[in-house]
């Protein structure tokens, strides 16, 4: 795809006086200066070269793949003299028939490429890398993978000043191919430490190559968006370095092992040393389904691409919604509420779950959010694991929702988050959760359920999304009941004293005492593996949830706190929903829930276990 950045120009090898191209029985030699032009209009076109029909691009362009005769199959990948390339057009579905095995591409483009697409006007360094890149990729494919495979590489490929090629309605075409390849390759354009280009690459060893890690993962290729989708539809891919060596591992391969290594010694690892990794896009850290468009949000909020409409045509192809080269609408405020509707009524509810950016409120809609900014972490939930019982509908741009009523807010506590603070806010709420409860332990126990759940992190296995159950050890009653009881007695008279020395052993002593402070044993937990369970609530509640809301239940009274994320101060009439069987990854099963201001979402929750049995159906609009 298209993009504005660079790799390095090639410089170890000098133009040849012609470009040499078999096009079916027909050999052509291309001068340096018409090579573009003839790649990037007509001048490689053929009929199908497997049924010998025409192109429809109506239905479908074709697939130009390049390969090389027998004679240059062993060939070294930075020879200096290159062999001539063997050039095809095809059906997809004629390469599909015939099992035809090719590598797509995906890659950044040389700046004198960029320019060259954008004039519309041949230069030198573009002519030469257009020849050269594909020639020396396609040796190092057949070297690594035998002399049967066939690359595509939109240097060639493509007819790039073709008006019929360039825009939306192309752009679902180009990724079905890297979709039907089962795998791609990733040029990153720069050469890669040895160390990790080895078979014997050693994950164990992560600390010591921190270096050359963050030398791969710092590539540009990973800033770009259209890199995410290529990826995506590819299923997975192979990285290729600046010198054409092929990595050993397929790439998602690569980032399991690293993932893992990293887990395994992150209770080891000093403070923040492996950090980065858990700042690497989304798309590289995981290979999910069950997108929504929340989540599509936090794959492509910080990639690059040339105009803020791209980000919604490349969710749209990362969500596989139904027709949106044609009905996609040019300005990206509308792109944005369209999809955004599209996937309300697909049973998407994350488009009224996002958290804001800082930006207007739409028009015509004011519960639409990332119409004019779109920024990392307003969505942080995962992937969908359930979907809501009932679908939303859209109506002259209202949303209207079959929820159920928790209940009246009736105050808000918020405290501040602490930068390394293990114990996740633990003292706060615990001051603010004995005060409402009276002390009771029961009370207590409960409530901490929507605070800091035991049934929070999910996994994937066989029988599809797991919550593994770990209830907190305090069953009612009997020996443990009455200690709990005098701990918190212990703590209530503790604060009222302001010893802080003595509120620290006690927090320290509770939180223990409720297996918070150890590991929660969860399988498949990846770099959350040896992490404390409040160490887990503190990385993964990050500081926009540092507040409880105390909801009251119209039909019995009875009160009770929820962890919420709050963008808009909830006013007296604000009422707390939950979304019947809808579930994400990092929200406890049917937990989710909405509070909900004059027709608009002001924030919500993710652990909103029901307080009471009372369950009150509601019919809600949002404007």
């Amino acid at each position: 795809m298209e993009e504005e950045e660079t790799l390095l120009e090639s410089v170890i090898y000098d133009c040849p006086a012609t470009f040499t191209i078999y096009l079916g029985d027909r050999r052509v030699e291309y001068q340096p200066d018409e090579f573009l032009q003839a790649c990037w209009t007509t001048g490689l076109d053929t009929p199908c070269s497997i049924c010998n029909k025409e192109f429809d691009l109506a239905v479908a362009p074709p697939v130009r793949l390049l390969s090389l005769h027998k004679d240059f199959h062993k060939t070294d990948p930075l020879t200096r003299v290159l062999p001539p390339l063997i050039v095809t057009n095809n059906h997809l579905e004629c390469l599909k028939s015939k099992e035809v095995k090719y590598f797509p591409v995906s890659h950044a483009w040389h700046q004198s490429i960029a320019e060259a697409y954008a004039l519309r006007l041949s230069n030198p360094s573009a002519a030469k890398a257009s020849y050269e890149v594909p020639v020396r990729t396609l040796l190092a494919i057949i070297q690594r993978f035998g002399p049967d495979m066939h690359l595509w590489h939109d240097y060639i490929s493509i007819p790039q000043w073709q008006d019929k090629f360039r825009g939306t309605t192309i752009l679902p075409q180009i990724f079905d191919i890297f979709k039907e390849s089962g795998c791609a390759v990733i040029h990153l354009g720069l050469d890669l430490p040895a160390e990790i280009m080895k078979p014997t690459f050693n994950p164990e060893a992560l600390n010591q190559q921190v270096s050359s890690l963050q030398r791969l993962f710092n590539a540009h290729w990973f800033s770009r968006m259209w890199p995410v989708i290529e990826f995506d539809r590819a299923g997975d891919a192979y990285i290729m370095s600046g010198k054409y060596e092929i990595m050993p591992n397929k790439f998602s391969t690569f980032v399991k092992q690293v993932m893992e290594a990293n887990g395994a010694s992150f209770a080891q690892s000093s403070a923040g040393s492996l950090k980065w990794i858990e700042d690497l896009p989304l798309f590289v850290k995981e290979r999910q389904k069950n997108k929504c468009l929340g989540y599509v949000f936090d794959m492509i909020s910080d990639q690059g691409c040339r105009s803020f409409r791209d980000k919604f045509i490349g969710a749209s192809e990362l969500l596989e919604v139904t027709g949106y080269p044609a009905l996609l609408p040019p300005v990206p405020q509308d792109a944005c509420l369209w999809l955004s509707e599209r996937r309300l009524e697909s049973n998407d509810f994350s488009p009224l779950l996002l958290r804001p950016s800082d930006e207007p409120k739409y028009k015509t809609a004011r519960w639409l959010k990332g119409h004019t900014v779109m920024t990392a972490g307003m969505w942080g939930l995962g992937v969908q694991t359930q979907p809501a019982r009932v679908v939303p509908s859209v109506k002259d741009h209202a949303v209207y929702l079959e929820l159920e009523l928790v209940g009246n807010i009736t105050d808000t506590f918020s405290w501040e988050a602490q930068a390394g603070d293990d114990y996740a806010g633990f003292s706060e709420v615990l001051k603010h959760l004995v005060s409402m409860t009276g002390g009771s332990a029961a009370e207590l126990v409960k409530n901490l359920e929507r605070i800091y759940p035991s049934r929070f992190f999910w996994t994937e296995s066989s029988r599809g999304h797991q919550f593994p159950d770990l209830q907190y050890g305090v069953p009612s009653g009997g020996t443990i009941d009455v200690t709990l009881r005098n701990l918190l007695e212990r703590f209530t008279k503790t604060v009222s004293k302001g010893d802080t020395t003595e509120l620290k052993s006690l927090r320290k002593t509770i939180s223990a005492f409720l297996e918070l402070s150890t590991p929660p044993l969860l399988p498949n937990s990846g770099s959350f593996a040896n992490v404390d369970r409040l160490q887990l609530y503190s990385r993964l509640c990050d500081s926009s949830e540092c507040t409880l809301i105390s909801v009251s239940c119209p039909s019995c009274d009875k009160t009770s706190a929820f962890r919420a994320t709050v963008w808009q101060k909830p006013r007296p009439q604000a009422q707390l929903y939950l979304i019947p069987g809808l579930g994400y990854q990092y929200s406890i099963p049917g937990g989710m829930g909405m509070i909900v201001d004059n027709e608009e979402v002001v924030g919500r929750v993710r652990f909103g276990s029901p307080a009471c049995n009372c369950k009150r159906s509601a019919t809600v609009k949002l404007t």
